[in-house]
């Protein structure tokens, strides 16, 4: 299991408040921890796993272990915030700055569409944009010119409204599918979901005991809800 070796500073910017942190590979990987609840842990790990099985750029991502005497090291606060032991962590884009408005019109048609259709597919409302500001939860490398997606852990919202998705998701103007194209997202969306079970059985026993206390969100209603939407019923998003 990659080991994180070195906190580098706490992002203070959202509400998890990842660390920055050094792992035992060598490269620099944003780290979430208690903070992002295990529920959300949980749902960043099921979705960048989705995420790239349904080819969308999205950074390189482990379950990474933080020894408890290097979080004691940084200071009481962070150690209270953060814990340690088993941890969700999204490696470092190189050159990256925060999406703006005035980057969409460099996204792919295709890009977009995929991005947003997985968007409606997982209920994340967490992905905002527009030309006055937004939450856009997407990063742009400048080195490569190349997009990534990143903070899923408030997808699967029990609070989803699709109506904010269309008004306010950054690749909603102009959306159209023809009937090709749905014929070939569905086998994408569905191919996505075959190893769900293998993935979930990865995730570590502490987060699963925490998310049964909390009872945020029920694994298998949204697999049957997933699976649903990707045999047709997204399109009713639509």
């Amino acid at each position: 299991m990659l080991e994180l070796v070195e906190i580098q500073r706490v992002v203070n910017q959202g509400m998890t408040k990842p660390l920055l942190c050094k792992g035992s590979d060598g490269k620099s990987y944003y780290a979430k921890g208690k903070r992002a609840t295990a529920s959300g842990l949980i749902k960043e790990w099921m979705i960048a796993h989705l995420a790239k099985a349904f080819s969308l750029p999205i950074p390189n991502f482990h379950i990474a272990y933080i020894d408890s005497r290097l979080i004691d090291c940084f200071g009481e606060e962070t150690s209270q915030s953060f814990g340690f032991g088993q941890v969700f962590v999204s490696e470092q884009v190189k050159s990256a700055k925060d999406f703006d408005y005035l980057l969409i019109d460099k996204i792919s048609p295709e890009l977009k569409k995929d991005i947003l259709i997985f968007d409606l597919w997982i209920e994340n409302s967490d992905r905002t944009l527009t030309t006055i500001a937004g939450n856009p939860n997407l990063l742009w490398s400048e080195l490569t010119n190349k997009l990534y997606i990143i903070d899923h852990n408030l997808a699967f919202d029990d609070d989803f409204k699709l109506e904010d998705s269309w008004d306010l998701h950054p690749f909603a103007r102009n959306f159209q599918l023809d009937i090709h194209e749905r014929e070939a997202l569905e086998e994408r969306l569905t191919t996505s979901l075959q190893n769900w079970w293998q993935w979930w059985g990865e995730i570590p026993e502490k987060w699963i005991e925490q998310h049964e206390e909390s009872g945020l969100f029920n694994v298998n209603q949204i697999l049957e809800r997933l699976t649903a939407e990707a045999q047709g019923d997204i399109w009713g998003k639509l």
